[in-house]
């Protein structure tokens, strides 16, 4: 049953979200939109309450509608930004959200892991260009950071071989500046996970956070970006409306 709230909730979200998501043109229908744009707001709000009211009642889920709509809230938002991290650094979200789960696990907050796999995106290119320090770093570990025929590799295989480095390695001030150096500032609070990860491989990582419903598959952080993105545009559209009048 593994993320069914979860998915349940966005889909239904997603569904609202494209319903209303026309109700930009609300700058040109003056008062008439705003009537509409409120009411469609309530109409939304009243949808998902009662929708999310049903699917606790049949998961025997002792919560309060207000506090399933803000896990409800908090699983689009997360979805989206492991989406929108995904396309930014090239690991996939299945393997993010694993990935984030085990960081909490190590008192790393979402933004600075999110930081730190951008600072790994980053040195890799940098080695892939040329630099000679970054280059130093990936050789010193043995891992590749271009295939055979020139171009970067995944990065959901590099990191796989850096991690895989790491679990080989003694705990020592060297390991702590090397993780630094590949991961930023918390590069030495990620180590247990790069551990861990060597050790495992992605597919039991991946497969350890399942069982805790932590992972994202790929459709529901798409729909969670969409709904998102729409709630970000009926925002804008009532901002307008309201420097408009």
């Amino acid at each position: 049953m593994a993320n069914s709230l979860g998915t349940l909730d966005i889909q239904v979200l997603a569904n609202i979200a494209s319903a209303v998501s026309d109700m930009g043109k609300v700058q040109q229908e003056a008062a008439k939109s705003a009537r509409a744009m409120q009411k469609s707001f309530q109409d939304a709000g009243d949808e998902i309450k009662n929708t999310l009211r049903d699917i606790a009642g049949a998961l025997g889920l002792a919560f309060s509608v207000d506090k399933i709509v803000e896990l409800g809230k908090a699983s689009i938002e997360l979805g989206d930004q492991l989406q929108k991290m995904s396309q930014k650094i090239g690991i996939g979200v299945e393997n993010l959200s694993a990935l984030r789960a085990q960081a909490q696990l190590a008192d790393v907050g979402f933004d600075d892991f999110g930081a730190s796999m951008a600072k790994l995106a980053k040195s890799a290119t940098a080695a892939a260009e040329g630099s000679k320090q970054q280059a130093g770093a990936y050789a010193s570990m043995g891992v590749a950071v271009k295939d055979a025929s020139g171009a970067i590799r995944p990065m959901d295989q590099i990191l796989q071989d850096v991690a895989g480095k790491f679990a080989t390695y003694k705990d020592s001030a060297s390991k702590t500046a090397l993780a630094q150096e590949l991961f930023g500032k918390s590069g030495a609070q990620l180590i247990p996970l790069l551990n861990d990860l060597g050790e495992r491989g992605f597919g039991e990582v991946v497969k350890a956070a399942s069982e805790y419903n932590q992972v994202i598959g790929p459709e529901q952080a798409k729909l969670s970006e969409e709904f998102h993105d729409n709630l970000t545009r009926l925002s804008q559209a009532a901002s307008g409306f309201s420097n408009a009048v």
